[in-house]
C-alpha cells in the first residue's frame, strides 16, 4: 500500500511539473493561437483619384459627359485572408489579430463613415487592419475582398462583432454585404439633384437551406482577390479610389441601361450580360460581371 500511494504521488507531482512548465512561457504562441511575429497595422485610406475622400465634399468628372458631381457619405468593407510577399517572392499568410468589434475571426472591418466628419451614418471611423506575420522585410500584400463563405450565412443578431453589424448584411440567405458605399449625386444638366447613388458588393444568386445549420450555394460569390505587388505593408498606405470606383457610370437612376435602381445591388440580368450601373463598380473591384471581365483599379498603393 505504501508503495502505491507514493508511486500515485509521484504521477501527480510529474503531471504537476509538465502542465505547469508548458504553455505560458513558450515564445512561439500567442494568447490568440498566432504563431510568433511581429505585429503591423495595414493602413487604408479612401480618396477620389488623387484627392482626398472627405463627406461633405462634392468631386467633378463622373457621368458619361463628365457632368455629374459625386460626395462620399458612406464607405464601409470587410476583408480576410490577408497575405504578404516577401523579398524572395515567396508568399506567406498573415494573421489577422483578434481585436473586436473591428477585427476577429479571420475577418477584419474598415469603416470610413463618420458622422462627426459630415458622413451619412456610422459609429467612428476605422482605418487599419492589424495583422501579424513572420519577422522578414515584406514587398506585397494580398488580401479577399468581403466575408468567408463559411461565415457569410450567419444571423447578424447573433454573430460576434465585425459580423454583427445590421447595415452590412442582406439577410441569411443572401450574406453579408463585402463593400457598401454611398455617395450624393449632383448633375449640371436639367435634373439637378440626383437621388443617392449606392455601391453594394456581396454573393448574389443563393440558394439553400439555413436549418439545422445553413447550406448554401451562391453563383455569383462575388469576392476578388486584391494583389499590391508592390507594398510595404509597414510603411505603405492602400488608397481606396473611389473615382476608379464609379468611372463613367451615370449615376442617375435614369440613366441609359440602368434597370432603375438607385445605383449598383450586384444584381446581374437574365441574360447574364450585367446591368449598366454596374459594370464599372463591379469590374474596378477585381469582380468579373457578366460579359465584362475584373479590372481591378481601386485598390493601389500610395505613391
Amino acid at each position: 500500500m505504501r508503495t502505491q500511494i507514493t508511486f500515485a504521488h509521484t504521477l501527480v507531482v510529474i503531471s504537476l511539473v509538465v502542465f505547469f512548465g508548458c504553455g505560458d512561457d513558450d515564445p512561439d504562441v500567442h494568447p490568440d493561437g498566432a504563431a510568433d511575429g511581429i505585429e503591423i497595422a495595414l493602413k487604408f485610406k479612401p480618396v477620389f483619384g488623387e484627392k482626398a475622400a472627405a463627406c461633405g465634399v462634392l468631386y467633378e468628372g463622373f457621368g458619361p459627359d463628365g457632368d455629374q458631381r459625386a460626395g462620399l457619405e458612406e464607405l464601409r468593407l470587410y476583408i480576410h485572408d490577408i497575405q504578404v510577399a516577401d523579398e524572395a517572392g515567396n508568399v506567406l499568410p498573415a494573421t489577422i489579430v483578434d481585436e473586436p468589434p473591428y477585427q476577429d475571426a479571420g475577418v477584419a472591418y474598415l469603416h470610413f463613415a463618420n458622422p462627426s466628419d459630415g458622413c451619412l451614418i456610422g459609429e467612428g471611423a476605422r482605418d487599419e487592419i492589424r495583422i501579424r506575420v513572420p519577422e522578414g522585410t515584406y514587398r506585397g500584400v494580398t488580401f479577399r475582398l468581403g466575408v468567408p463563405e463559411h461565415l457569410n450565412h450567419l444571423d447578424p443578431s447573433r454573430a460576434a462583432s465585425p459580423l454583427n453589424i445590421t447595415p452590412m448584411s442582406w439577410g441569411w440567405m443572401m450574406g453579408y454585404l463585402f463593400f457598401r458605399a454611398e455617395f450624393s449625386v449632383v448633375s449640371d444638366d436639367e435634373h439637378g439633384h440626383a437621388p443617392n447613388f449606392a455601391v453594394h458588393i456581396g454573393s448574389m444568386g443563393c440558394d439553400g437551406t439555413l436549418v439545422p445549420e445553413p447550406d448554401i450555394h451562391c453563383d455569383y460569390p462575388n469576392r476578388s482577390t486584391i494583389e499590391l505587388s508592390d507594398c510595404d505593408p509597414e510603411s505603405d498606405v492602400i488608397l481606396i479610389d473611389l473615382a476608379a470606383l464609379l468611372g463613367e457610370t451615370d449615376l442617375r437612376p435614369e440613366g441609359e441601361g440602368h434597370h432603375g435602381s438607385a445605383g449598383c445591388m450586384s444584381e446581374i440580368d437574365p441574360e447574364g450580360k450585367g446591368f449598366a450601373e454596374c459594370i464599372e463598380p463591379m469590374t474596378s473591384l477585381g469582380i468579373d460581371y457578366g460579359a465584362h471581365r475584373a479590372q481591378m483599379d481601386v485598390f493601389r498603393v500610395d505613391g
